[in-house]
């Protein structure tokens, strides 16, 4: 049985000490509020004010206090080689971000980033649907998150709320966006965004980027949390503040008429989801990465994209300009490394010295049964390359120049063996479990 610090129990980590308390694990909570302390069923010897007296008691920690005690805390866990769940933000600066995620991989330790929407079954239908084209070609995503309710302290809107939809929407693409553009208001002359209104670019791939607009705010009557994504044949609309319907399906349509578009409208279905509660679901996922050492679903990159997409839209808003992201070679890395992750020990993947920062322009593999795996992707419509089919010292250019050069048989044998899988900037994550199961499955057959 794992033991867990459950690092604040106020508004949401009520909620943490809720779902922690149903599960399996051996539970320790912590909070600078001796009183909320006080009113918590846990035994005296699991609980302090004093969250650092208890560090060394524990295997993993789930950190919900206000987000500019995320970096700190989080860094002396990792030092400790805790394994951490941090609610989102992960952090207020994507340098601290990329620092937290690199601390982790360098320990070995789990760092999971609490992005909540990710396990909503609804979610989860809406990236298929879209990974799968069930509706068409992806045209548009829209979200709003917005109600009338007290605002958070330690953050604005855009930290505190329209990070949800930001990160949804890279789940949802596979990759974060290229540009960002935001207007933000400060009504409350508090200096921190109160209403916030983003455009997020993603590139799609023939040349029209898909556009993704997320509503943010404090001040709207009522309660929404709402998604829309648009496809050529079809939309969904999800709406978050239902328990079971969620997702209503409109089969909507433009289509030419002569010179004229026509707007042609189609059946309207509800989906129905099971009651499942998202807090458990991601507490779970950790609990499980924890004990089993397998990868989390949403790590520390995720959060840190997120962070990225959140400062660019708060640069955005302060000068009136679209801001580029250039995520290309981070995400070469993540894709290279669940690759690397997925293959190990059934192909030789490339190895990546602990001092070297490689940007993968290349994904290069060895086996030698190489023709045969390049058929079964070919079938399973996935294309390879071999770079290069002939080595170096006998390319012709070469043995022109400098006649017959001594053999290399290292290298003679490794051009028989090598191949390389697709691998570019913006692959969705879901593309390389694709191209990882069709090899998995290859080496299974024989």
């Amino acid at each position: 049985m794992k033991r867990i610090l459950l690092i604040g129990v106020g508004r949401w980590g009520i909620n943490h000490l809720r779902v922690l308390k149903s599960m399996p694990v051996e539970l320790f909570i912590a909070d600078h509020h001796e009183q909320r302390l006080n009113s918590v069923d846990i035994p005296q010897s699991h609980r302090s004010t004093d969250a650092r007296s208890l560090f060394s008691k524990v295997d993993a920690a789930v950190v919900v206090t206000p987000a500019p005690a995320h970096f700190e805390t989080c860094s002396e866990l990792l030092e400790m080689g805790k394994d951490v769940f941090v609610e989102k933000p992960i952090t207020l600066a994507s340098s601290e971000a990329k620092k937290l995620t690199e601390l982790a991989e360098k320990g070995g330790q789990i760092l999971q980033v609490g992005h909540i929407f990710r396990f909503d079954p609804a979610s989860l239908w809406m990236r298929d649907a879209i990974v799968e084209h069930q509706f068409g070609r992806l045209k548009m995503l829209q979200a709003r998150f917005s109600g009338f309710k007290r605002p958070r302290q330690d953050t604005g809107v855009t930290f505190a709320d329209s990070i949800h939809f930001i990160d949804l929407f890279n789940f949802l693409r596979g990759v974060p966006p290229r540009r960002v553009h935001a207007v933000l208001g400060d009504f409350f002359g508090r200096g921190m965004d109160d209403e916030s209104l983003i455009v997020l670019e993603y590139y799609q791939g023939n040349g029209s980027p898909i556009l993704a607009t997320i509503e943010a705010g404090y001040h709207t009557p009522g309660k929404f949390r709402e998604v829309t994504i648009m496809e050529t044949r079809s939309s969904a609309v999800c709406d978050y503040n239902v328990s079971q319907y969620k997702i209503r399906t409109f089969a909507n349509q433009h289509v030419a008429d002569g010179e004229e578009i026509k707007a042609e409208e189609g059946a309207v279905h509800q989906l129905e989801f099971p009651p499942e509660e998202p807090l458990r679901a991601e507490l779970a996922a950790f609990i499980d990465a924890i004990e089993k050492r397998r990868s989390r679903p949403v790590d520390g990159w995720a959060g840190f994209h997120a962070v990225r997409v959140v400062e660019a839209a708060l640069e955005s808003a302060r000068t009136g300009n679209w801001i580029t992201i250039d995520n290309l070679n981070e995400h070469r890395r993540r894709v290279a490394a669940r690759y690397a992750e997925r293959l190990c020990g059934i192909v030789k993947t490339p190895p990546e010295k602990k001092w070297a920062y490689a940007v993968y322009h290349m994904y290069v593999i060895q086996t030698e049964r190489r023709d045969e795996l390049v058929r079964h992707l070919q079938s399973k419509g996935i294309g390879t390359g071999i770079h290069y089919p002939v080595a170096n010292h006998q390319q012709p250019a070469i043995t022109k120049i400098y006649g017959d050069l001594p053999r290399l048989p290292n290298t003679e044998a490794a051009v028989k063996e090598i191949l390389s899988l697709p691998i570019y900037g913006e692959l969705p994550l879901e593309d390389v479990d694709y191209v990882s199961d069709a090899i998995v499955e290859f080496f299974a057959m024989q």
